[in-house]
């Protein structure tokens, strides 16, 4: 038998059982950013000897959840998601050994009111007036009764109110709870109301400033703007809170509300002038960088100028350039830690 032959064939049987055991990275978290990382995983993959990476789109919470959290099987190499981790999931990490965690702010995204009626313009005040179970009538808290438009402000048509959200689990909601229901529940004057109702607790008052009607009033399927958006197909008169990249790809069919008198841009998206604009992140630790190659090649490929830099392939389906994608760059390089000061 030819010797040479032999010797490849015993090389490539080596190289086949060392890919056999390795395992692909496993990422999970924000829907938002699901696509972005699919489209960084068909890149990363291109080279015959890297395994495809699987993820999973089960919204922010759980996909760091899922990081931080040992215990969970199969664990993942890369939370991604579409809000800051929070304190108390810093802390869930560092009780499971996890860490120190690499932050990684690899572009932006801005959430968009968007729909196919005649809504041009609303505030945080209006969406507050329509959604709130108890909203202030000037002289305290009252039921919330209204179910059009017009009349949470005469200046609005008499369409009926439908608001659609992705469920809690998702970054998305975080941003429509604290940017739009707590800002229009401070500006209306019921937060002041309702922190008495609680005895000067601001943690519960926040809280419940939060809440939000149900349905006919809100609709909250299960699932982040992909939700949203298919909900808001079979919907001529709602609002579905989705993000950027979806309404982009759907301009033709639907309109942006301005949100307290900002319109959802590149320029305004970026340089955070639009309220609802917010980082996409990547969370991992420094651990899985230096110990499994295949997650930092992961990182850098999303980190390119070719992904997410200015006129990136990631731009044209929504993502708006991180101005500072070159220090992103260095810090990941560098291996700069998460500082926890919030």
């Amino acid at each position: 038998m030819n010797v040479k032959f032999m010797i490849a064939m015993i090389g490539a049987c080596s190289a086949a059982a060392s890919h056999a055991e390795e395992s692909p990275l496993r990422i999970a978290g924000s829907t938002t950013v699901y696509p972005y990382a699919v489209m960084a995983a068909d890149v990363h993959a291109e080279e015959p000897s890297v395994l495809y990476p699987e993820i999973e789109g089960i919204g922010s919470s759980k996909g760091i959840a899922k990081l931080c959290d040992v215990q969970m099987k199969p664990e993942i190499d890369i939370a991604m998601a579409s809000r800051r981790i929070k304190e108390k999931e810093l802390v869930a990490c560092a009780e499971s050994d996890v860490g120190p965690l690499l932050e990684v702010a690899f572009g932006f995204d801005g959430v968009v009111l968007a729909t196919r009626a005649d809504i041009k313009q609303l505030t945080s005040a209006q969406l507050f007036r329509a959604l709130a179970p108890l909203v202030n009538d000037g002289s305290g808290l009252v039921r919330n009764s209204t179910t059009h438009w017009s009349q949470t402000d005469s200046s609005l048509p008499e369409i009926p109110i439908s608001v659609i959200l992705p469920d809690t689990s998702h970054g998305t909601r975080e941003i429509f709870d604290k940017k739009v229901m707590l800002d229009g529940c401070q500006k209306t004057g019921a937060f002041e109301h309702l922190l008495r109702k609680v005895d000067g607790d601001k943690k519960e008052a926040t809280k419940l400033c939060t809440r939000v009607r149900t349905a006919p009033f809100t609709i909250e399927p299960v699932g982040g703007s992909k939700a949203a958006w298919t909900s808001l197909t079979a919907s001529p008169t709602a609002i579905a809170l989705v993000s950027f990249g979806i309404y982009k790809a759907n301009s033709e069919v639907v309109t942006a509300v301005s949100f307290n008198s900002a319109n959802p841009t590149l320029d305004s998206i970026s340089d955070g002038s639009y309220p609802l604009s917010r980082p996409l992140y990547l969370y991992l630790s420094s651990t899985s960088k230096t110990s499994k190659p295949a997650v930092s090649q992961y990182v850098k490929t999303i980190l390119s100028d070719e992904l997410s830099g200015e006129n990136g392939f990631l731009t044209y389906f929504g993502l708006i350039p991180n101005p500072d994608l070159a220090q992103v760059r260095k810090d990941f390089e560098e291996g700069l830690g998460l500082g926890v000061s919030f």
